[in-house]
Formats: structure tokens, C-alpha cells, sequence
């Protein structure tokens, strides 16, 4: 992994290999108790004071050992699709953290859920976190501190604490989704507004109504919405985000029936894909989308007919259509009405087709 990421070089006279070289790096850092290995079964940490790296992924307990809790120097620590059934309070003690990883295995059983304590408010250098996929708080979290974040995910909105100071100058990408039905509903109407360089978007849970494209970042480049229970079409509204690439409607993101792309909207959009919604009629206007490279449909029961207008997206280069009757795609074939439509796209995928 090393070599791959550019962390060993080697200089033209040298005769080492890239092999050799990497593990005198892995014996120095040993020395110097930054790293540590151990057998899986077994946790020894009383000379690993100054570790810096702590990787325990698909660790096979329910509980930590505490003393991981006096590793102060840590910078990085994951226990992605670990065992634990709690996050334990010492780890509030880990104040150096950039990056800590708490994404858990996803639980069938949906009154299973980690207890996240309040332990990231002192966690000022944070940068990079990723909570559990389903978890609870024993109390609301405090967030609004870590100034430094960049990567917010798997964040449940009804367990933050929101305050009017609340401020993520420096998040790029933010997950988030709600536990208990009917909860935090105004919270998106806080979080995104005070995150103004944000660059990925992720929103698993139901809104009603989307924000104005003044509270979106100006530098959103790629949106997904899931559940989010739409009544009014959001394309007026997201048609007009400057530098969006990349936009995902799926699984009831939207309940209306009719769906419309603007002149002159999306201007940078790539790919966009649909799964799952409701809408029976779609069009575009002629100069809608002129970056489209990339069109998914998928269970899209309720729509009759590819859009007219995609005849003028000269740029797409993919369609791809699954799940969807047979009578639609067969409109699409070669001699079929509509495909004068996608006839100036090379490549046409229809699988799963009924």
C-alpha cells in the first residue's frame, strides 16, 4: 500500500528494493512505538504510549480494552465492521483524533443500535468522522466545536445538538440520516446553510420540502436524496446549483408526477440518476443538461416515455434502464418511436426488463 500511494522512494543510485526499503520504515516505527502489532486474540499496549495509528477493523469483541484510552497521541483510529455494541466514553480522552471511524456492521434488527455517547465535543482536531450506521445517543451530541471537520457521515440529526453558532466552515462531504421517524425535521434547515464550502451531500430521510438553492453550497458537486418524500418537483430548484456533477433521486426522494429540466439547467451535470420515484411525465427543454454523460432509470414504473429532449443532449454517452416494462424499452429499440431520441447514444444497457 505504501508503495502505491508515493510514501517509499528510492534514489537513482540505490540499489534497495521498494520492499527491503518499506520494511526498514515498518522496523522505525516499531522502535518508535508509532506502530504496533499483536495477534489478533491478544491486546498488549503498555509501551505504545506514542501510537499514533490504531486500525481495528473487524475487531471480534463487543467491548474495547480501556486502555486504549491513554493512546493521547493518536491521529487516526477505525473500527469499521467491528463487534462493539457501544462506543465507550474514553475515547473522549483521544483529543489529538483526525480521523476516527465508528462505521459498524448494518443491523437487520432495528432495535439493536450502538449507544454514542457525547465524547467528539473536545475531539477539536478532528477531521474525518464516521459514525455507526444505526446508533442512539445518550445525549445530543455536540458537534458545533469541531471546526475542523471535513467528513461528516452517518450523522442521525435527532441526536445533535444544534445551537446558532452552529458553523462547519471546512466540510466537504456530509451523510445523514434520521433514526426515529418524525424527528429533526427542521434540522437540514441548520446543518447544510452552516457548511458553506460543502462538496458532497447525502440526505437518507424524509424533508417535504428542499432548501432554496441560496442554502446549498455553491460548491456542491454531488447530491444524493433518499426517502426524502418531495412533494414539489426539485429540479427548479437544483437546475440552478453551478457546479453540481452528479445527482442521485432515488427511493421516494420525490412523490410528485411530473418532472421538468430548464434550459440552460445543470449546467455541469454528468450523471444523473433516478430510481424508485413516482414521476409519470419528464421532460426537457431543449439546452437543459449540455454536460450529461451518464442517464440511469430504475423502477420508474409510473414514467411512459423517455423525455423528447434528450435528443439535444448531444454529450450523453450511457443510457441504462433496469426494471422497467418492456413496452418501455422496447420503444427504445432500433425501429421503435422513441428511438429517435437516443439514437445519437453509443451505448444503450437494458437489463432486468418485464
Amino acid at each position: 500500500m505504501w508503495m502505491e500511494e508515493g510514501f517509499i522512494w528510492l534514489g537513482e543510485d540505490s540499489e534497495d528494493t521498494m520492499e527491503h526499503e518499506g520494511e526498514q520504515y515498518l522496523r522505525e516505527l516499531m522502535q518508535r512505538s508509532l506502530l504496533y502489532f499483536t495477534p489478533s486474540k491478544e491486546f498488549y499496549f503498555k509501551k505504545s504510549k506514542l501510537l499514533r495509528v490504531l486500525n481495528l477493523n473487524s475487531y471480534r469483541r463487543e467491548n474495547l480494552p480501556k486502555d486504549i484510552g491513554r493512546f493521547t497521541h493518536l491521529r487516526f483510529s477505525s473500527l469499521k465492521n467491528s463487534d462493539i455494541n457501544h462506543v465507550p466514553s474514553f475515547l473522549g480522552n483521544l483529543k489529538c483524533l483526525h480521523s476516527l471511524d465508528l462505521r459498524l456492521p448494518y443491523l437487520v434488527d432495528s432495535d439493536t443500535k450502538v449507544r454514542v455517547p457525547n465524547v467528539f465535543k473536545e475531539m477539536k482536531q478532528l477531521r474525518h468522522l464516521y459514525q455507526p450506521d444505526q446508533h442512539k445517543a445518550s445525549e445530543k451530541l455536540e458537534l458545533g466545536n469541531l471546526c475542523n471537520l471535513q467528513t461528516l457521515l452517518n450523522v442521525g440529526l435527532e441526536t445533535i445538538k444544534m445551537a446558532t453558532s452552529f458553523r462547519l466552515n471546512h466540510l466537504r462531504i456530509l451523510g445523514f440520516k434520521v433514526h426515529v421517524n418524525g424527528e429533526a425535521s427542521h434540522a437540514i434547515q441548520i446543518l447544510v446553510p452552516s457548511c458553506p464550502h460543502l462538496y458532497q451531500l447525502f440526505v437518507n430521510y424524509p424533508i417535504l420540502k428542499l432548501l432554496e438553492t441560496c442554502q446549498f453550497s455553491p460548491n456542491l458537486a454531488e447530491l444524493e436524496l433518499k426517502f426524502s418524500h418531495l412533494k414539489e418537483d426539485p429540479m427548479p430548484t437544483l437546475e440552478k446549483l453551478p457546479y453540481l456533477k452528479t445527482l442521485d433521486l432515488s427511493f421516494l426522494s420525490f412523490f410528485g408526477k411530473d418532472m421538468v429540466c430548464s434550459e440552460g439547467g445543470f449546467l455541469l451535470l454528468q450523471y444523473l440518476i433516478l430510481v424508485n420515484i413516482n414521476i409519470k411525465e419528464w421532460r426537457v427543454k431543449e439546452g437543459a443538461m449540455p454536460s450529461l454523460c451518464h442517464l440511469r432509470i430504475d423502477n420508474c414504473w409510473g414514467l411512459k416515455a423517455i423525455p423528447d429532449g434528450l435528443r439535444f443532449v448531444t454529450t450523453l454517452q450511457e443510457l441504462e434502464i433496469n426494471f422497467m416494462p418492456k413496452s418501455f424499452t422496447d420503444r427504445l429499440e432500433k425501429g421503435g418511436p422513441d428511438f429517435y431520441k437516443v439514437q445519437h447514444v453509443p451505448s444503450l444497457v437494458f437489463t432486468n426488463y418485464w
